[in-house]
């Protein structure tokens, strides 16, 4: 692995070598595959093994419950952003993904949601609960229609101005949400989707419908969210065996 320095001469992250590495080895294969290089050099460069970590924030079901219901949905944009927290949790999707989510993408009677484009250029189709399924109703019918005020957009969430989203106000409202909620922990669009995961792994949903509603290309990804389970296993014999119990007393 070669050395890639930042401005101030420290070491960059594995993922931005690895990076920089699959841009070396396409450019060398290119010159191969059209002649200009009888040899591709960077063929058999090796990339940086990125150790698998678990996420470090993830809310409990309480919590989560206390922030989904912390906007004010006497208000456009609280029913607004009510209904993106409800469908953040119900999906896991990224906020990308939900930020370039159209109204055709939105299924209703089937209680669905497409994704178009996902990470890696893959289309999936997510399922929604029923009652992020009563808040989009609600928005698309009532509340989107009234921040647009006549003007076109295709995106299912738009700002006041009635232009879709943007990646900082979403990020914004997520954080503010969590804490007017009070719950001690930084949240953001990522953590919702860490929690939507951990919970289905923890009331035992298959691992690869799990795997399919996120979008993982590999079920190694996704079982990092039975580890945390696992994690919680282990804390709750170590409180509650009589054994451990024995020990500590």
């Amino acid at each position: 692995m070669f050395y890639l320095p930042t401005r101030r001469g420290a070491a960059r992250s594995l993922s931005y070598q690895n990076q920089a590495m699959h841009a070396l080895r396409s450019f060398f294969h290119f010159l191969k595959v059209e002649g200009y290089v009888a040899h591709d050099p960077a063929e058999t460069l090796p990339l940086a093994r990125i150790p698998r970590t678990l996420p470090r924030q993830v809310l409990t079901v309480q919590e989560a419950r206390k922030v989904i219901e912390t906007p004010d949905t006497g208000c456009l944009l609280g029913y607004r952003d009510r209904t993106i927290l409800e469908t953040l949790y119900a999906t896991g999707i990224r906020k990308s993904e939900l930020m370039n989510l159209t109204v055709d993408n939105v299924n209703l009677p089937e209680e669905l949601l497409r994704i178009n484009g996902g990470k890696g250029a893959k289309d999936r189709v997510v399922p929604l609960t029923r009652l992020a399924c009563s808040f989009l109703e609600t928005y698309l019918k009532a509340i989107r229609p009234a921040l647009l005020q006549g003007r076109p957009s295709e995106r299912v969430f738009i700002s006041q101005r009635g232009r879709p989203i943007s990646k900082n106000a979403l990020g914004e409202l997520v954080e503010k949400y969590a804490r007017q909620a009070r719950v001690a922990k930084k949240v953001t669009c990522h953590i919702w989707r860490h929690s939507c995961a951990t919970h289905l792994v923890k009331n035992k949903a298959n691992l690869r419908h799990v795997q399919e509603m996120l979008g993982h290309r590999q079920l190694s990804t996704t079982e990092r969210y039975l580890h945390l389970t696992i994690a919680d296993l282990k804390e709750a014999h170590r409180k509650f065996h009589p054994r451990e119990r024995g020990l500590q007393s």
